[in-house]
């Protein structure tokens, strides 16, 4: 019971900070934060999934704390049903669950790069493989801006 009003208090906390803090988005912008919980059969898995995204050109912060991942992203307004499917199969990212909760009205704009900023590869910089991905047309979901497979607004 206490591991968990550890893990809502920690996220609590990360609400707290994106509500807080000018360090935000601009409020009409297309983007939203989304704010990620993943809880990992395992301290180690939860550490290796850290450090997997943390090159991941949406993520604006990270964490752990024990068999728990917390992300703040800056995401399209648009992606909401993507991340429901990571809710609904948490499995994908190797987590037993996966929550989110989303921040719609931000305050001020924080320096996301610029899809033209961002060095392009094959794979992402969390191992996905956009080109193979299924989730690209179910969810129209234009890939990762740092990979090649990127598609960028019509």
């Amino acid at each position: 019971m206490e591991s968990n009003n550890s893990e809502r208090t920690c996220h609590q906390a990360y609400i707290f900070y994106i509500e807080k803090t000018r360090c935000i988005m601009k409020e009409n912008s297309n983007q939203i934060l989304g704010i990620m919980r993943a809880r990992f059969p395992s301290t180690q898995r939860a550490q290796e999934n850290a450090k997997s995204m943390k090159d991941c050109p949406r993520l604006v912060l990270s964490g752990t704390t024990r068999n728990t991942y917390y992300g703040i992203f800056a995401v399209r307004n648009d992606m909401r049903r993507l991340y429901a499917y990571l809710e609904d199969n948490p499995s994908v990212l190797g987590a037993d669950v996966v929550e989110f909760t989303f921040v719609e009205r931000v305050l001020d704009e924080i320096q996301i790069p610029a899809h033209s900023e961002i060095r392009k590869e094959e794979i992402a910089p969390c191992g996905s493989d956009c080109s193979e991905c299924s989730l690209r047309s179910e969810f129209d979901c234009r890939g990762c801006p740092a990979t090649v497979h990127y598609r960028t607004q019509d």
